[in-house]
């Protein structure tokens, strides 16, 4: 089994959805997106996206999210992770 250096979730923001991308970094430098879900953009998804990702990611290795910053539609998943 590959050692993986770094695990990450892509947020895909829009006014209604997240959509979610879970990908990982292993040690010979190959990219592996191994998970994708749609939770809604509001105070019900934002703990489900968290949930979601405790289950899946390896506790061990770093999780780093990622999000586009175009518009408000950000800034109500910005407050979760402030």
């Amino acid at each position: 089994m590959k050692k993986i250096l770094k695990e990450v979730v892509g947020v895909d923001v829009d006014q209604k959805k997240l959509v979610v991308s879970l990908g990982r970094l292993h040690e010979d430098l190959e990219q592996e997106i191994y998970a994708r879900k749609v939770f809604d953009n509001n105070a019900t998804g934002f703990p489900a996206l968290l949930s979601w990702v405790s289950n899946l990611a390896d506790p061990a290795v770093e999780t780093c999210f990622v999000m586009e910053a175009t518009d408000r539609c950000l800034s109500r998943i910005v407050c979760l992770f402030s």
